[in-house]
C-alpha cells in the first residue's frame, strides 16, 4: 500500500478527500485501533471505516480486488495524413535523441582521459557512462582536484546514486570535496590492511536519503565551534540533544512533509521531524561522525565505536557487526529494540518463481496502528532477503502482495501478524492466482530500439507500436520452430488484423535477415500487421533473457505485452498451437 494522502478526521471524525476513478484503501488508526475499508471512488460519497483492529492482536488475512476505471477512447478521429505526420515527428525526436547520447564519451574517450590523467579506467569508466549527459561535471570534478583530493573526488562519486551521478550540480559536490572531515577512526581487518567504507558511505558521502543535494557539509562546518564539534564527536548523542532543544518541531506549516534542506532546519530553527533526522545526520557527518537513516526502517542512527577502539582510532571489527546507536526526534518517542528475525515462506511457481520487493510484494511496521513502509532496496526479492530470514524489529506487520492482471486489476492479499521481541517468526508470502484470466508475468522495455527493416534505420519499439498491447518475437531464418510460428499466423490472419495490433518479429543478426529475405515468399499469407527488424544492438534479447522470463536463450521467443512494460503472455522455443495459444490471450485482453 502507498499513501496518497495523510490527514485527519474533524471533530465529527470526518474526512475528505478528492480522487480520480479508480479503487482505493481507507486506513484509519487512533491510539493503536486501526482499521481499513476498500473503496470505489464514484460508487458512494461516504465510507465508513470502523477501528476494529488493535496492535499486538493475533494475525488475520484481508483478500481485496483492486480495480482500474475502464478506460475511454476520447481522441479524435485523424486522417492518414495527420497521422504520417505524427510519425514523421516521432522519428525526428528519435533521431534527435539519438544524436544526443551518441555525443556521450565512448569507452576510448573515457580510455584516453584515464590515460591523460593517470586514472584507473576501470573505476571511471563507470562514474561517466552512469552520468549520461551529465559526464562535463564528472570529468571536471576530477580534473579539478589534484593528488589526494583527486582520489577523494573519485570517492565521493562512488558514493552517489546512478541519478545523482546525471543531475548533480559541480559547484555543491565541489563544497563537500573541499570541507569533508574523515572519521575519526578507521576500519582495520584481522590481516592487518586497513578498509574505509564506514568513512566511505556515511561520512564523505552527500548522499543521506532521497532529499536534494545541497552543500551543507561547508554549512556545518562554520555553523558549530571548534569545542562544539569536539564535544559532538566525543559523545554524538549531545548533537542529538542540541537539535531537540533547539530545532523547533513543526507539523503545522509543512502539511505535504515537503524535506527540508539542513541548513534550512538549522537556519530557520523549526522542522518536520524527518528534516530533523536529515539534520543530524548532515551535521554528524560534516564532523567526521558516521550517521544515517537507515536504508530500510528510516532510523536516525550514529556509529558508535568501543571506549577503546576510539582511543585507538582503529576499529578491530568490520563496522557491519557493531553496534548503530538510534536518536529519536518524534515526541515521546523512544528508541526500539532490534533482535526479531522475520522469514518469509513461499511457494515459487512458473513466471513467479522469485517475487520481487515493491512489484509483487511489500513490508510494513505498525506504528500505533499506522502502516510505515520499509524501504528495502529495490533489488531486493523473496530469495535474497526473506527465504532464509531478515532482522526486524518486534512489534505488529502488514504484509501485502498483489498479483496485477491483464486488464490492470490486482488480486491484493494483506497479512497482519505480530513479532515478538528478539523472537524468531515466520509468515506465508501468498501470490494470488486467477487461472481465468491473464496475469502480469514480467517486464519488458518497450523503449529498446531495434532495426526497422522497413525504414533503414534503428527506432524504439515504442514509435512502432504506439500505445497498448502488441506481439514482439525474436525468431530465426530457416529455422523450423520460427517458420511453425510464421505459419500459425498466416492461419490467424484475419482475426489479428481484425485486432489491428502491431506484430513485431526481430532477427538477431543482419544475416539471418538476409537468409529470410529469399525464401520470405513462402509466407505470402503474414497479416499486414507484421513487422520486421534486426536486434542489432542485441538490446532486445538481453532485455527478454535477462528478465526471468526463459530459461535458456534458445529461440524462437514470443511475448504479448502492453507499452507501460507488462508482459502477460510468453511462449520459448517449439510450441504446438502456438496460433491459437495467441489468439486466446487476444480473447482475454479484449
Amino acid at each position: 500500500l502507498y499513501t496518497v494522502q495523510h490527514t485527519r478526521t474533524d471533530s465529527q471524525g470526518m474526512a475528505f478527500i478528492t480522487a480520480g476513478l479508480g479503487d482505493l484503501v481507507a486506513w484509519a488508526s487512533k491510539n493503536g485501533r486501526y482499521g481499513f475499508s476498500k473503496l470505489t471512488v464514484g460508487q458512494k460519497d461516504v465510507v465508513r471505516v470502523e477501528l476494529t483492529h488493535r496492535t499486538g492482536e493475533t494475525s488475520f488475512v484481508k483478500e481485496l480486488n483492486i480495480t482500474p476505471p475502464v478506460g475511454h477512447n476520447n481522441l479524435p478521429a485523424l486522417s492518414e495524413e495527420e497521422i504520417a505526420e505524427n510519425d514523421r515527428r516521432k522519428a525526428r525526436e528519435d533521431a534527435i535523441r539519438t544524436d544526443y547520447v551518441q555525443s556521450f564519451p565512448d569507452s576510448a574517450r573515457i580510455a584516453a582521459f584515464c590515460q591523460e590523467e593517470e586514472l584507473d579506467f576501470r573505476r571511471i569508466r563507470p562514474l561517466v557512462e552512469k552520468s549520461c549527459g551529465n559526464y562535463a561535471n564528472v570529468l571536471s570534478l576530477i580534473r579539478n582536484n589534484k593528488g589526494s583530493d583527486r582520489h577523494n573526488a573519485i570517492d565521493l562519486l562512488e558514493t552517489v546514486s546512478d541519478k545523482d551521478l546525471r543531475d548533480f550540480s559541480l559547484e555543491v559536490l565541489q563544497d563537500h570535496l573541499e570541507n569533508r572531515l574523515s572519521a575519526f577512526y578507521r576500519i582495520s581487518s584481522s590481516r592487518g590492511e586497513t578498509n574505509d567504507p564506514l568513512n566511505k558511505r556515511y561520512v564523505l558521502s552527500p548522499r543521506i536519503a532521497n532529499e536534494l543535494i545541497t552543500p551543507w557539509r561547508g554549512y556545518f562546518r562554520k555553523a558549530f565551534s571548534a569545542r562544539e564539534q569536539a564535544a559532538f564527536r566525543k559523545d554524538p548523542s549531545k548533537l542529538a540533544r542540541w537539535i531537540k532543544k533547539n530545532i523547533k518541531t513543526d507539523a503545522v506549516w509543512n502539511p505535504q512533509g515537503y524535506c527540508l534542506s539542513p541548513e534550512a532546519a538549522h537556519r530557520t530553527r523549526r522542522a518536520d521531524v524527518r528534516s530533523q533526522g536529515l539534520l543530524f545526520v548532515a551535521a554528524a557527518r560534516s564532523m567526521g561522525i558516521p550517521a544515517r537513516l537507515n536504508e530500510v526502517t528510516g532510523k536516525v542512527q550514529y556509529f558508535a565505536p568501543t571506549k577503546e577502539e576510539l582511543a585507538n582510532g582503529i576499529l578491530a571489527r568490520h563496522p557491519e557487526e557493531q553496534e548503530w546507536k538510534e536518536v529519536c526526534f518524534a515526541p515521546e518517542s523512544r528508541p526500539t529494540s532490534t533482535g526479531s528475525q522475520l522469514k518469509l515462506g513461499y511457494t515459487p511457481r512458473r513466471y513467479m518463481e522469485n517475487p520481487v520487493y515493491y512489484s509483487h510484494f511489500t513490508l510494513s511496521k505498525l506504528n500505533n496502528g499506522r502502516p510505515v513502509l520499509l524501504n528495502y532496496p529495490e533489488t531486493d526479492s523473496w530469495a535474497a532477503t526473506f527465504k532464509e530470514g531478515t532482522p526486524v524489529d518486534g512489534g505488529d506487520y502488514l504484509l501485502t502482495s498483489g498479483t496485477r492482471l491483464a486488464d490492470g486489476s490486482v488480486l491484493a492479499r494483506l497479512s497482519v501478524f505480530p513479532i515478538a521481541e528478539k523472537t524468531p517468526a515466520e509468515a506465508a508470502l501468498v501470490m494470488r492466482e486467477d487461472r481465468e484470466k491473464l496475469q502480469v508475468i514480467g517486464n519488458f522495455n518497450a523503449e529498446n530500439l531495434y532495426y526497422d527493416c522497413s525504414f533503414g534505420k534503428e527506432k524504439s519499439l515504442l514509435s512502432t507500436t504506439g500505445r497498448g498491447y502488441y506481439v514482439a518475437g525474436l525468431i530465426r531464418a530457416n529455422h523450423e520452430p520460427s517458420n511453425h510460428i510464421l505459419h500459425d499466423l498466416e492461419k490467424l490472419r484475419p482475426q489479428l488484423e481484425s485486432w489491428g495490433r502491431p506484430i513485431l518479429l526481430l532477427f538477431p543478426s543482419q544475416a539471418e535477415w538476409e537468409r529470410f529475405e529469399k525464401v520470405r515468399h513462402e509466407f505470402s499469407s503474414l497479416p499486414s500487421t507484421v513487422r520486421f527488424g534486426i536486434d542489432e544492438s542485441g538490446q532486445v534479447g538481453n532485455d527478454i533473457f535477462g528478465s526471468g522470463l526463459t530459461r535458456s536463450n534458445n529461440l524462437p521467443v514470443m511475448l504479448l505485452a502492453d507499452t507501460f512494460n507488462r508482459v502477460v503472455f510468453m511462449t520459448q522455443g517449439y510450441t504446438i498451437g502456438i496460433g491459437e495459444q495467441i489468439k486466446q490471450a487476444l480473447e482475454k485482453i479484449n
